[in-house]
């Protein structure tokens, strides 16, 4: 680590000898002055916009389209409901370990290749079929949850390629992504091995994909994708997450995912070369839409106003056949809050609103679909396995009933249901936390402690409970173990946005420990994972403020009021926001300057309207 010319004699020593205590080989800012946390509005262009993202399921889709992507498609052959789940454990711990890096350190790896840039993620789906017999419909297994909208995906014109949905679906899919090729095989070794040699599995198949250098898909045209983000309108969560009543409480913030195969007739393609921009609706070279665009050009009918909208990701594949010929196409996945979304669209990319021209690329024999599978994607809450809401959906239901109240301001209501669960659901480790971490809030500071020991006592070595425990030491001003806690929760972690939390516990307790350098670099670490947390912005001004490094702090504190309007203007601010000013209330550090701020960020919030929309969640959100 190269450290700025304020540095003092010895300080590097000290500063490089504390980040060796932490995640060994732990990656940290390269450059402070161009970290995230660092910047003010509009120097260095536009600021990119970090949140906290679980890497399985539901958050995955916020990533960027990776360059490499591999589905597996696999059958569940076991018909006992108790290997079900201890299978659905072990296959959550195999795609955790690709996440995690084979050694649990990829985000934390002394290789500079091998780290969070690589939007290393993955998701796993639950078919139709996972629910019920494929002939008779009748059930499988006697789940008392199973999503309502989940069925064989039936598209218009699929019989015509001899696509049957109820041949062609899968019971599991999971599908993994990066935009490296060592890891991305690196997952294909580890989850198709194991599903390979597993008795409660049978593999149906692999494809890998890859996104071109230039952009352009196999047939040379640019693909185009144009998807929602997490500040657009509508926003990337309106449109992939499920919310009641589209489903079950339970289900809250998962997704429909569509799977589809599209095989290429390069051939054919070849043939009719003087025509392809005429069927595709865009300029080969660059890409811009033709004017006037054919009526049953594939863009053209793609253009639909008022469309619902869909989350794309595509990627190219090439696979050799049995009988030795190469087939390639697009490996295409969405994801969607409702299937009728996908459904709607897709019909009009046949025909159009006014069943006018098909389009040709995809009834002229030139593109042909294989596959028609709909998966649904439970979220992710961080504990437990892939798909255990469908074994225990009263404990979530209660679990997003309590979000929703905090979020809300109910808190009193939300510790009765969090307490709730606990009662009726004594393993359901989240309940435990998510009541340490809201216990503060009603002025219950003995029992933030007490539920995080619960927690930590289910399991010593999980995130959740250890994260917990740092904060609880914190606010009962025992700085030198919170700082232990808080080591302990960086290291338990490998999605790498959630150690921001620990990382600010840490570098807050290093303040009060008057340790104001180290503090620093932890805050900076915390900063450069979740750069839209108030709390984070102000605690690493209080670390410049203690150092007497006025104008990097007055810097620090503006970014800090950036980030509280960037949230009242995108509506993530919620009533306990409101109410304990995304936490800032704890924070013991007071000088003049940092107290102005914090008055500063209350006249903020006081003045705004007091709304709220769904914002990204983070561990133990509540």
């Amino acid at each position: 680590m190269s450290l700025p010319p304020w540095s003092t004699p010895g300080l590097e020593e000290a500063v490089e000898a504390f980040l060796a205590g932490l995640v060994e080989g732990d990656l940290e800012p390269a450059a402070y002055p161009t970290d995230p946390a660092y910047r003010t509005r509009g120097e260095d262009g536009p600021l990119e916009v970090t949140y906290p993202l679980r890497t399985l399921n539901g958050d995955t889709i916020a990533r960027p389209i990776p360059d490499h992507m591999v589905v597996v498609r696999a059958n569940v052959t076991t018909p006992s409901m108790e290997r079900l789940q201890t299978g659905l454990r072990e296959l959550t711990v195999v795609v955790e370990d690709f996440l995690a890096g084979m050694d649990r350190k990829r985000h934390s790896s002394r290789d500079p290749d091998d780290h969070r840039g690589w939007n290393t993620g993955a998701v796993i789906g639950f078919g139709p079929t996972f629910f019920r017999d494929r002939e008779t419909g009748e059930p499988r297994f006697p789940f008392p949850l199973v999503p309502k909208q989940l069925d064989f995906l039936r598209l218009e014109g699929d019989d015509r390629f001899g696509v049957d949905p109820v041949s062609t679906q899968a019971d599991l899919v999971i599908a993994f992504e990066s935009q490296s090729y060592t890891l991305a095989m690196s997952g294909y070794d580890h989850v198709v091995e194991y599903v390979r040699r597993t008795e409660w599995l049978d593999l149906v198949d692999v494809v890998q994909g890859v996104t071109r250098g230039d952009g352009r898909n196999h047939l040379g045209f640019y693909d185009g994708v144009r998807n929602p983000t997490l500040d657009s309108t509508p926003s990337l969560y309106d449109v992939t997450m499920v919310r009641p009543p589209d489903e079950a409480p339970a289900l809250e913030s998962g997704s429909y995912m569509v799977h589809r195969r599209y095989s290429f007739d390069l051939e054919r393609w070849a043939a009719a070369a003087d025509e392809q921009e005429e069927i595709v609706g865009i300029h080969k070279e660059s890409g811009a839409d033709r004017v006037p665009m054919a009526r049953g050009s594939h863009v053209g009918k793609a253009v639909l106003p008022n469309a619902p909208h869909i989350l794309r990701r595509g990627v190219n594949y090439a696979e050799i056949r049995d009988d030795q010929s190469l087939d390639t196409g697009l490996l295409f996945i969405s994801f969607q809050r409702s299937p009728e979304q996908f459904v709607t669209l897709y019909d009009h990319f046949l025909y159009g609103t006014d069943r006018g021209p098909p389009d040709r690329l995809l009834t002229g024999g030139m593109v042909r679909p294989s596959t028609a599978d709909l998966y649904f994607v439970p979220d992710y809450i961080g504990w437990g396995y892939a798909g255990h809401v469908f074994f225990e959906p009263d404990a979530f239901a209660r679990l997003y009933q309590g979000g929703a109240q905090a979020r809300g301001g109910a808190f009193t209501e939300a510790l009765a249901t969090y307490r709730g669960i606990v009662r009726d659901h004594p393993h359901f480790l989240p309940a435990y936390t998510n009541i340490s971490d809201l216990a503060p809030d009603e002025g219950l500071i003995e029992e933030t402690e007490a539920r995080a020991d619960q927690a930590l006592a289910l399991d010593p070595d999980h995130f959740l409970g250890l994260n917990v425990k740092a904060w609880a030491c914190y606010l009962h001003g025992d700085y030198p173990r919170a700082t232990q806690f808080a080591r302990r929760a960086i290291e338990a972690s490998y999605v790498d946005s959630f150690r921001a939390f620990p990382y600010h516990t840490l570098g807050a307790s290093l303040i009060e420990l008057g340790r104001f350098a180290e503090a620093e670099a932890a805050l900076r670490r915390s900063a450069i994972r979740v750069n839209v947390e108030p709390l984070i912005c102000y605690s690493l001004g209080n670390s410049l403020d203690a150092q007497g490094r006025d104008a990097e702090a007055e810097k620090i504190y503006a970014r800090t009021l950036e980030v509280v309007e960037y949230r009242l203007r995108y509506g993530q601010v919620s009533a306990r926001d409101r109410r304990n000013l995304f936490h800032m209330r704890y924070v013991r550090y007071r000088s003049p300057r940092s107290r102005s701020v914090f008055e500063a960020v209350r006249r903020l919030v006081s003045a705004s309207p007091n709304t709220y929309g769904p914002a990204p969640q983070g561990p133990g959100a509540s």
